[in-house]
């Protein structure tokens, strides 16, 4: 007897149960009817009897007397473990990881679940997307795992891991970056497209028009929403034909080996080959632009420091040649850092904070099947780097360097 058929409703099975996991076939609504299933995976009409009687002994559909099947909530595995799984794209040195873990650890706190943290061991782009896999197949492996909370990285490639870790029935909580398009999964991060607008439209109550928007690449769905709230206040003002997208990985290469850095942000940058690339690319674009900018808006607060380095190590001033409004707002924990550039400030304790409630609520099946998105605002920091009212005193400002393209 030919296996074929078996594998044929197999698939046809993990096919629907895929759909009803990712949102596509939603909880009360009726299975598609055996015509429709047939015509549109290309299998017979017996196939498809044989899958929906499959769907029904496993609790995916329930079945009603001459009417359709109606999708039921999957049953997930049960999870017996009391570990809770944390992956950090960051280091975990960083002011911002450790207000979140620190948040997530208060969260937990009064439970018999135990927070077990991991980072990637360098912070070189392939060595943080490997590691990540490495980290969901542990969380996968391990059956004392009951959930995990995740900053993945945005570059990574792992959706097919954290489809599998939704299917075996580990509870997952995203933070900052969303989760990859088809996984169901809870998630906290920021209203980046309002937050942004409000960015852009304070430096048009500044008298700005020729605005720019800078990133050092446009890959992480937060940039792309910042991208978008940048030229929606750009449209509704009236001034999207001024405005333009400086994204350092789409632009020419750097002429420069070195370049002067001036400026308090002189010395707080970190060497990083990186941002030195993508920043002096950003400078050289900004000084061919004619007429040049009067302000720019940037993705995140790195860039914004290595390019407004870079622009004071030429000479320009800040904000008398040029505005600069940021994202993120890290001088709020970093005392190394000048509390000088205006921003917008993420939540970072609240991202701790709701994952934990979030993966909680998951763990005592008090949370509804759909998944549930929180989105924190970000409000307006408002700093020297974009009103004169606010100007750094000259005594806090550093001197001016040369920094050489690192190796």
């Amino acid at each position: 007897m030919s296996t074929k058929p078996s594998r044929a409703v197999d698939s046809l099975v993990e096919l629907v149960r895929e759909k009803i996991l990712d949102g596509s076939l939603q909880v009360g609504s009726p299975l598609p009817s055996e015509q429709s299933l047939s015509s549109s995976y290309g299998v017979s009409r017996g196939t498809v009897r044989r899958a929906i009687d499959r769907l029904a002994d496993i609790g995916a559909i329930t079945r009603r007397p001459y009417s359709s099947s109606i999708i039921a909530p999957l049953k997930l595995a049960q999870q017996t473990g009391n570990e809770v799984c944390v992956w950090v794209s960051r280091p975990i040195a960083d002011d911002q990881a450790l207000v979140l873990l620190k948040e997530i650890s208060i969260g937990l706190r009064g439970t018999n679940y135990r927070l077990v943290v991991r980072e990637p061991t360098r912070f070189v782009g392939t060595v943080v997307q490997s590691e990540e896999r490495d980290f969901l197949q542990s969380v996968l492996d391990n059956p004392g795992v009951a959930g995990a909370i995740i900053e993945r990285d945005p570059f990574s490639d792992n959706d097919d891991m954290f489809r599998q870790l939704v299917q075996s029935g580990k509870h997952l909580v995203f933070v900052d970056t969303p989760p990859p398009p088809g996984i169901a999964a809870d998630f906290v991060g920021t209203t980046n497209l309002v937050a942004s607008r409000n960015c852009v439209e304070h430096l048009q109550k500044l008298g700005h028009s020729r605005i720019y928007f800078v990133a050092d690449c446009d890959i992480s769905p937060a940039t792309k929403d910042r991208m978008k709230g940048y030229w929606r206040a750009m449209r509704q003002a009236g001034m999207e034909s001024l405005g333009k997208e400086l994204v350092g990985s789409k632009l020419p290469p750097a002429n420069a080996t070195e370049a002067p850095l001036g400026g308090p942000f002189a010395r707080v940058i970190r060497n990083s080959a990186y941002f030195w690339d993508l920043a002096i690319r950003v400078v050289e674009e900004i000084e061919r632009s004619t007429p040049r900018p009067t302000a720019i808006f940037v993705c995140h607060d790195v860039m914004a420091y290595w390019v407004r380095a870079f622009l004071e190590g030429k000479g320009y001033s800040v904000p008398g040649d040029i505005s600069i409004v940021g994202f993120d707002w890290l001088a709020r924990s970093d005392n190394a850092i000048p509390d000088i550039l205006t921003t917008a400030g993420q939540d970072f304790e609240g991202f701790g904070r709701h994952a934990a409630n979030l993966l909680l609520d998951r763990l005592t099946g008090e949370a509804p099947r759909e998944p549930r998105h929180v989105l924190l605002d970000a409000p307006l920091v408002v700093r020297s780097s974009s009103t004169s009212d606010l100007m750094l005193p000259v005594s806090e400002s550093a001197p001016s360097s040369r920094a050489m393209l690192p190796k």
